[in-house]
């Protein structure tokens, strides 16, 4: 589709405060694909052009802000880059063979899920941590399997995925924030760029749009990993949960 200047700029906006809540804490969806269906993108279009355009946000992030944390996880996340491959492969797959129709029809779900999701993850890490009786390692069965479901959503969707790994990794020994970031990051960077190479070969990706993003995108992720150990979370959380609950009235009601 052919955009205007304006609209472009709006887009590249939307694409630096998402490169920046991705690096921080997640959500980034929730900004740009809202101004991507806004932009009058298909839902399809939209999520696949989403894809390839905030694919720079978490190697961004990692190089230059969560190298100290990356050096010292070391090999001990090569179990989850390995699931990560797997479940974001999964999730492509399965969005292209469920089809435009079929992913219009769930994509208020997928919002809803992921609003309700981000604004439940510390019930979440009480819940788990009382119910299950098993080592809460990273490395654990347990732990790879919940990062295989999230990573075939973040395949297939991703929005909100960012809080709901925060929230998963806290209960299975990543206590400090900043580590968790770094495996969060990992895990979104290698399901989301083996789903974008799919979705770039296969997919309805606008191409000019996609650009726009990933340009932005990344001097988001940048600036937001300079300032991720001094954002206001709770502030931060706020705004991503009221956002996420307008978008998702939005889909059902339109």
């Amino acid at each position: 589709m052919v955009m205007t200047t304006l609209g472009l700029l709006l887009l590249f906006a939307a694409g630096l405060g998402g490169g920046a809540l991705s690096a921080i804490a997640g959500g980034a969806s929730f900004l740009t694909f809202p101004a991507l269906i806004l932009a009058g993108l298909t839902p399809l279009a939209a999520n696949t052009t989403n894809f390839v355009g905030l694919m720079g946000a978490q190697p961004t992030a990692l190089a230059t802000s969560y190298r100290s944390e990356l050096r010292a996880l070391g090999r001990r996340l090569i179990p989850t880059l390995v699931t990560s491959v797997v479940g974001g492969t999964a999730g492509a797959i399965l969005l292209l063979r469920t089809g435009e129709r079929g992913f219009a029809s769930v994509v208020p779900w997928l919002m809803l899920f992921a609003t309700a999701m981000f604004a439940g993850g510390p019930v979440l890490r009480a819940v788990i941590a009382r119910n299950i009786r098993v080592p809460l390692t990273g490395n654990s069965l347990v732990c790879q399997a919940l990062i295989l479901v999230f990573s075939v959503y973040t395949g297939y969707f991703g929005a909100g995925v960012g809080m709901m790994l925060l929230g998963v990794l806290a209960v299975f020994g990543y206590e400090d924030i900043h580590e968790a970031n770094t495996v969060k990051n990992a895990i979104v960077m290698v399901s989301g760029l083996v789903a974008t190479a799919i979705y770039g070969l296969t997919g309805p990706v606008d191409w000019p749009i996609a650009l726009t993003l990933l340009a932005s995108s990344s001097l988001g992720a940048y600036a937001g990993g300079i300032i991720a150990k001094r954002a206001p979370q709770r502030a931060l959380r706020t705004g991503l949960i009221g956002l996420g609950a307008t978008f998702t009235f939005y889909l059902f009601w339109h």
